[in-house]
């Protein structure tokens, strides 16, 4: 009599059992389609297979090899995407090569990872979500590979990754007023022969750096036209390249035990009331005979406090180092020398230069043409 209705619940467990999702999800190129996805020797073969098997906070593991899933991804659950290395924190040995956009719509970590040609791009849905990146390489970007482009609130960690051959490393691209805190730490982190490694175009993003180094980039940091940029740095180092850090617009920046080298343009640029602090820093062969400034150029009512500085070896048509004009510049306990310009080896003020102070700075062997103007205690 009840023969009917036992039928039915074994078939209808049957369906919840084989829809249920897993709080561990195991996938390997080597994998096949259809695999339950509990184990290695039960991997899923693709990426999208094992986010669909995965739980709201669960975690997918993913083999070493390559995957080449080319469809995009979008990550709505709160969960962790964990690949192989030979030891934690080691180059990855798990690789995602393909053309595609991953759309983090929730909070999500990724971990030992190679990206090569993949873009992370928050899609954060009206809530305030975290990012972690933990060693990984992004590699063979032509356009991003971080970007930015809602007003939600992000917290973006991004540590122990290295950036190679990309077009855009981090970029924060949205470009509407926008009052939500954007908070981008980096820690053990590493840009190179990237056109841009960082640019911000977004209203009130907070970046911190540590232990940053930027290798061969045209461009490390740019930062122009929004609102309440803040940046902090600690143990930041420079070579190669075009231009170190560009920033405007009321942006406050802190740089402490900093290296700015072999730059082809200026160093450092400051405009539109940017204030800037920088300590313990070296700043050498930078610049070309055609710019102004070489090192470090102010412009537009900017300020910029130097303290236990070298200006070492950076080259300019005007201020070989130092360039300043309608903008206030102090140094002190500094070395300025061997610089070069055709006017103001040392460096160069204009007349509406707002003020400029040197104090215990030890000026020598720089060569120019002309004697700089306007700056006190910058005798060539």
């Amino acid at each position: 009599m009840f023969g009917k209705y036992i039928k039915f619940i074994i078939v209808a467990t049957a369906i919840i059992s084989s829809s249920a999702q897993l709080d561990t999800v195991f996938a390997s190129p080597f994998g096949s389609e259809g695999n339950s996805g509990v184990d290695w020797n039960h991997a899923v073969k693709t990426l999208s297979e094992a986010y669909e098997l995965v739980s709201e906070t669960g975690v997918i593991y993913l083999d070493e090899g390559v995957f080449r899933d080319d469809i995009p991804i979008d990550i709505l659950k709160n969960i962790s995407i964990i690949g192989k290395s030979v030891q934690d924190g080691d180059y990855p040995l798990t690789e995602v090569s393909s053309s595609s956009t991953w759309y983090t719509k929730n909070s999500v970590t990724f971990k030992e990872i190679v990206f090569d040609r993949v873009t992370i791009c928050d899609l954060g849905l009206k809530k305030a979500i975290s990012i972690t990146i933990d060693s990984c390489v992004f590699q063979n970007q032509e356009r991003y590979a971080i970007e930015k482009l809602t007003s939600q609130s992000v917290q973006l960690s991004v540590k122990n990754v290295l950036f190679t051959n990309v077009n855009n490393g981090i970029s924060y691209t949205y470009t509407a007023r926008s009052s939500s805190v954007q908070t981008v730490k980096l820690e053990d982190v590493i840009f190179s022969k990237t056109l841009n490694a960082i640019s911000v175009k977004m209203d009130q993003v907070t970046l911190d750096l540590n232990n940053v180094n930027f290798v061969d980039c045209e461009q490390d940091i740019y930062q122009l036209k929004s609102r309440s940029f803040v940046l902090h740095g600690v143990n930041t180092f420079s070579n190669g390249g075009k231009q170190s850090i560009t920033c405007g617009n009321d942006a406050s920046v802190n740089m402490k035990r900093v290296s700015v080298s072999e730059k082809t343009e200026r160093a450092l640029s400051l405009k539109d009331s940017c204030s800037m602090t920088l300590q313990h820093a070296y700043i050498g062969k930078n610049g070309a005979l055609d710019i102004e400034g070489g090192a470090i150029h102010l412009t537009s009512l900017s300020d910029l406090a130097c303290q236990n500085c070298t200006l070492e070896g950076n080259k300019g048509n005007t201020g070989g180092a130092i360039y300043c004009d309608n903008s206030s510049f102090n140094i002190r306990s500094s070395y300025i020398f061997d610089n070069v310009a055709d006017i103001g080896g040392s460096g160069y003020c204009t007349n509406t230069c707002q003020s400029f102070v040197a104090s215990d700075v030890i000026v020598t062997d720089n060569v120019s043409n002309k004697e700089p103007t306007n700056c006190k205690g910058l005798d060539e």
